[in-house]
């Protein structure tokens, strides 16, 4: 409105106001919304938004999912040559340098070598027809190997990888390809990059998730055409495309009741020596466990598991536990004190490696009565590795070559979500690991006596002077053929990891020490401890 001023003479007046509105432009970065709860429920939404990430100022854009998650909607386009670091990327080490682009096709040939490739070297956002492929090894910052676990990847800091379970749910929510690559996932056919060459341009979308297969060199991947999406397993050395998702940073261990609903984010937002009891969906709800976040970052849990305990029989499906097919069943239960049977050969023949032991077995064994003086089965149950490893676990898996000391078990008996810790290795050539990061040695480096990774009381899992969380292994002893062996001696730990046809790793301890690169006859029965990594 205008004021008029009363001496001006009657008549008509004319004002003319100019009004400019300039916009108010607020520039989000990936980083900062994956930090800030709030501003992430404001900014990813199921309307897509543009976003930039604080590594190269490249613009993304980012949407909500019906799967309640935030997920980018656009490919990731970091450069070769790239270098990162722990402040801005979901890396562990303190920086990590992507190696430099192929200019032209070149093969992914080793998948101990990280590659990448971008097509045009131009911004892909303003280019369509430009895509960027990663090895598995570049995707995973140079962590994941064709025997390793996924640590870290190239996402930016508060995104990660998804699981394979997030991609098979995105696979049940967009039936299609079609479907996927629409609003608002906005799912690029970008085909993938192998053995020197481009592939399916316009027909396949493929995309890397931080899963490992049973097989080592391999991992999962996301694939879709026009009218199929679905997940399957794929060489780590072939180039595909990144999509990262937003990391929850809300929920932590204390909002959720069962084992099965450990998430990474969920360990990775738990503070460490928070415990909590937390109940086995499996065997009718039949067993719960206390679990903790220990000093090295994982979640463990402070009891042996006792799966089998209430029956013969157990089956397993993939809902529930770490398996890959759709359902196992456990079922070698000695019913009284027994042997767990092998099978002997002679060195050279049956058995990969120079060893003592050439007795291995390929049979579901277990032994779950409670022994004497433990009615509250707190030694929990005794398995071999065959079956601990959920029937994967056989004379097959076995190192290649005289200078690799171990080889790993992706699948086991633990609940899904909760893995066989890994264990090892001693080269065939030396005494010295050559797998120093192993979960029980890097357990051990954080706990680093007897005194501190057992307890004397199964009940307490405490360190009583300052109250932190500690380990809570049990001198629980060994099955082999008369029964249950030093009870309350030495204990012994299967690790998901082996060393020849006929021996895998384990953890074995007494009073006084610890020894975290043991290894022994895989038909023996050993207890077993899951754990669930933080990323």
């Amino acid at each position: 409105g205008a004021k008029v001023d009363y001496t001006k003479p009657s008549g008509l007046y004319k004002l003319d106001l100019e009004f400019k509105a300039l916009p108010i432009v607020t520039t989000y970065y990936m980083q900062d919304i994956a930090a800030d709860p709030t501003l992430a429920a404001a900014v990813c939404t199921e309307d897509p938004a543009v976003v930039l990430d604080k590594r190269d100022e490249q613009s993304y854009l980012i949407v909500r999912l019906p799967d309640g998650k935030c997920w980018m909607a656009q490919n990731l386009n970091l450069a070769g040559g790239t270098t990162i670091t722990s402040a801005d990327s979901n890396i562990e080490a303190s920086s990590y340098t992507l190696p430099a682009s192929n200019n032209g096709p070149g093969s992914f040939s080793d998948n101990n070598t990280a590659y990448v490739y971008n097509s045009n070297n131009t911004d892909c956002n303003s280019s369509p027809s430009c895509y960027s492929y990663y090895s598995y090894v570049a995707a995973s910052a140079g962590t994941n190997t064709s025997s390793g676990d996924t640590t870290s990847d190239i996402c930016p800091k508060g995104w990660r990888l998804p699981i394979r379970e997030e991609f098979t749910t995105l696979k049940n929510t967009y039936t299609t390809g079609a479907a996927l690559a629409g609003e608002p996932f906005r799912g690029v056919y970008s085909g993938y990059y192998y053995n020197g060459s481009f592939f399916s341009g316009n027909v396949y979308g493929r995309y890397w998730s931080s899963t490992p297969s049973v097989t080592p060199s391999n991992a999962y991947f996301l694939y879709f055409t026009s009218s199929d999406v679905n997940t399957n397993a794929v060489g780590k050395a072939d180039g595909y495309s990144v999509r990262c998702v937003m990391r929850n940073t809300a929920t932590t261990l204390a909002n959720i009741s069962t084992m099965q609903e450990v998430t990474p984010d969920i360990v990775r937002n738990t503070p460490t020596n928070s415990v909590k009891q937390l109940r086995d969906t499996r065997e009718n709800n039949a067993n719960s466990y206390y679990v903790a976040k220990l000093k090295d970052g994982k979640l463990w849990m402070l009891q042996n598991l006792q799966l089998g305990k209430s029956g013969s029989s157990v089956t397993l499906t993939s809902a529930n536990s770490n398996i890959l097919a759709s359902s196992w069943t456990l079922n070698g239960k000695l019913a009284v004190p027994g042997k767990f049977t092998g099978v002997t050969c002679t060195i050279g023949t049956c058995e990969d490696r120079s060893t003592v032991d050439t007795t291995y077995n390929n049979n579901n064994a277990y032994y779950c009565t409670p022994v004497s003086g433990d009615s509250s089965q707190f030694v929990g149950c005794y398995y071999n590795w065959y079956s601990a490893t959920a029937g994967n676990g056989d004379s097959n898996i076995t190192p290649v070559g005289s200078d690799v000391g171990y080889k790993d078990v992706s699948t086991s008996i633990c609940p899904k979500g909760w893995y066989l810790p890994s264990g090892g290795g001693v080269p065939f050539s030396g005494s010295n690991s050559d797998r120093p990061d192993s979960d029980f040695n890097v357990l051990y480096n954080n706990y680093p006596s007897a005194t501190q990774m057992l307890v004397s009381n199964p009940t307490t899992t405490y360190d009583n002077a300052s109250g932190a969380s500690l380990p809570g292994f049990l001198l629980t002893g060994y099955h082999y053929t008369g029964g249950v062996s030093v009870l309350a001696e030495n204990s012994y730990y299967w690790s998901r990891s082996a060393f020849s046809k006929g021996i895998a790793y384990r953890m074995n301890m007494s009073s006084s020490a610890v020894y975290p690169q043991g290894a022994a006859a895989k038909y023996y029965g050993f207890s077993v401890r899951c754990l669930a990594y933080p990323n």
